[in-house]
């Protein structure tokens, strides 16, 4: 995969930041790079408060700041910024289903 190494690390870094930050204290951060048969990619994963389904979309906007996250300080430009160096590196923000807490994956997708 080629692009821009420092606005990946960056988006990567992003996501690992809210992860920490909307952990519980003693919780768990997860982040693992993956390749399978779709593509390939860094996911981030924690124990916190989550992200609603309904919220999922509107995340990615900058400043908009999910229900579950406004206790928390922050400017909700984080992972509209994940968003944008997605689109510039053909990729796609993936929210994975889980039973509690956010995964979240930055993929750039097998072209076929």
């Amino acid at each position: 995969m080629q692009g821009d190494a420092s606005l990946l690390f960056e988006a990567i870094a992003n996501l690992t930041e809210n992860a920490i930050k909307f952990a519980p204290a003693g919780g768990t951060v997860l982040l693992k790079l993956f390749r399978d048969e779709t593509g390939m990619g860094a996911r981030v994963a924690d124990d916190g408060p989550g992200i609603a389904h309904e919220e999922r979309d509107a995340v990615l906007r900058r400043f908009y700041r999910g229900e579950a996250s406004r206790p928390t300080p922050g400017n909700g430009l984080g992972l509209s910024l994940v968003s944008a160096v997605a689109g510039m590196h053909d990729m796609e923000v993936r929210f994975d289903d889980v039973e509690r807490g956010s995964s979240i994956a930055l993929v750039k997708r097998n072209d076929g």
